[in-house]
C-alpha cells in the first residue's frame, strides 16, 4: 500500500497470502452462527429481507444511467441477470480513454444506510458470469450486510466513497481521492495461486480505500506510512464485522508492523 502523491492517488494491495473459502461461491455471513455458509442468492435474499423487502431492489439513476440493486448481478431465482446485455458508457468516471476504455460496463448500487455505493463492472474485462463477476456479487452483498455492524469510523469512511470501479486495466487497485472513487484491479481478486480471495477481505479492502477518501476530504494525512498504517488498523477493529479470517488478520497485522514491505510496490505506475 502507498501513495502516488504526484496524481493524488492512494494505492492498496490485497494480499496473495490472506485465507479463503473453499467454496468460492460460499462464505460465512457477518451475525450468523460460526460456519454458516450461504451462496451468493441466498445471502442477496437475506440482505433484503433484513433491509425491508423488495422495493430494495428498485433501480437507482446517477447522472442519467441506471443502477440496479446489486442483487441484479446474481438473480435468485437463477434466470439470466438483467446486467447481462448492459453495456453502458460510464468513461465520466475516469477521462483518460487510452489507459481504461469504460464503454461497455455494468452497474450497481448497494445500500449502506443513507447512503448508495456504486459499483462499476467494466465488462471489456470482467466477463459477464465469470468467477471475477461472482465474487463482485458476493462481496456486494457480504458489505451491506455487515454495514449496519462496522465502526462508527468505517461507516463514515463508506458514506464518502462514491464508486468503486471493477476493472483489470489498472496496473493495481487504488483510491482517487479527489472524485472519491476506489479503482479496484479486477487481477487483485485472485491470489496468485489463481484462487479467489473471500468477499470479507474484497469487502475490507473497500474499507480501507473509503478511509484514505475520508482522510482526504477531512483534511487528514491521506499517503504515506501513516495514512496506510491508519487504514489497516481500520480494517483489523472491523474483523469481527466484516467477517475477516484469523489469517487474513494475521496478514494485515504484518503489513502494520513492517509497512515497507508493501509500500515499495505502491510507487510503482497505476496503469502501464
Amino acid at each position: 500500500m502507498g501513495a502516488d502523491a504526484g496524481e493524488g492517488k492512494v494505492v492498496y494491495f490485497p494480499g496473495p497470502a490472506a485465507s479463503a473459502p473453499e467454496d468460492q461461491d460460499e462464505y460465512e455471513l457477518p451475525g450468523l452462527a460460526p460456519r454458516t455458509l450461504l451462496n451468493i442468492a441466498a445471502v442477496s435474499g437475506l440482505v433484503l429481507q433484513l433491509s425491508g423487502g423488495m422495493e430494495m431492489t428498485t433501480p437507482i439513476i446517477h447522472d442519467g444511467i441506471r443502477y440496479l440493486h446489486h442483487s441484479q448481478l446474481v438473480p435468485m431465482d437463477g434466470t439470466h441477470s438483467p446486467l447481462r446485455e448492459e453495456a453502458e458508457d460510464r468513461q465520466a468516471f475516469f477521462r483518460p480513454k487510452r489507459k481504461m476504455r469504460l464503454n461497455n460496463t455494468a452497474g450497481v448500487y448497494v445500500p449502506l444506510g443513507a447512503h448508495n455505493l456504486l459499483l462499476v463492472i467494466d465488462k471489456n474485462s470482467v466477463a459477464y458470469g465469470s468467477p471475477e463477476w461472482k465474487m463482485i456479487a458476493a462481496t456486494a452483498a457480504h458489505l451491506e450486510a455487515c454495514h449496519a455492524t462496522l465502526s462508527a469510523a468505517a461507516q463514515k469512511s463508506l458514506a464518502v466513497l462514491r464508486a468503486v470501479i471493477f476493472s483489470g486495466k489498472p496496473a493495481r487497485s487504488y483510491a482517487d481521492v479527489k472524485p472519491d472513487l476506489f479503482f479496484y484491479d479486477a487481477d487483485e481478486l485472485k491470489r496468485r495461486d489463481g484462487s479467489l480471495v473471500g468477499p470479507a477481505w474484497a469487502a475490507s479492502c473497500i474499507v480501507h480505500d473509503a478511509n484514505h477518501v475520508w482522510q482526504h476530504d477531512n483534511g487528514e494525512e491521506w499517503h504515506g506510512v501513516d495514512a496506510e498504517v491508519a487504514c489497516w488498523k481500520l480494517q483489523v477493529e472491523n474483523a469481527g464485522a466484516l467477517g475477516l479470517s484469523e489469517g487474513e488478520v494475521v496478514h494485515l497485522k504484518k503489513f502494520i508492523a513492517d509497512p515497507g514491505k508493501i509500500l515499495d510496490r505502491a510507487t510503482s505506475p497505476t496503469y502501464s
